[in-house]
């Protein structure tokens, strides 16, 4: 049984051959060789979480880089998250309608879609040994 299940979860990793992350990050600032190429500078204060890319719906190549924002005791203030995506090769037919007048941008002279959200949410929590959250 062990057997099978090995080979089975090979055959699904195998299947969606995706590299590391493309984008290079240097302290606050995220560099897109392609698609786009950009420079994304974010405020100084970020701490560099990570990146993830990964394959969705076996049609595009995503590609997420999270910052965030800590006060002191290290509760997170501000979550940046930046994430590009793109059809992939494999998928030609594929192409995006932006049709929303919301969220159309342009930098250097390529149309973007963007998209920003500002939360607020209530600081429920009291302190490490709270039961509230």
């Amino acid at each position: 049984m062990v057997k099978v299940t090995v080979v089975v979860l090979l055959a699904a990793f195998l299947s969606f051959p995706v590299a590391g992350p493309e984008r290079k990050v240097e302290g606050n600032v995220i560099t897109s060789e392609r698609d786009p190429t950009v420079r994304i500078i974010l405020p100084t204060s970020v701490q560099y979480l990570g990146a993830e890319r990964w394959v969705l719906y076996d049609m595009a190549d995503c590609e997420l880089h999270a910052f965030v924002e800590a006060d002191p005791q290290k509760w997170i203030q501000r979550l940046y998250w930046v994430q590009f995506e793109g059809y992939l090769p494999t998928r030609p037919e594929l192409k995006h309608t932006y049709d929303s007048p919301r969220h159309p941008a342009s930098l250097a002279s390529t149309s973007m879609w963007t998209t920003g959200y500002e939360r607020r949410t209530p600081r429920r929590h009291k302190g490490p040994t709270s039961s509230t959250s």
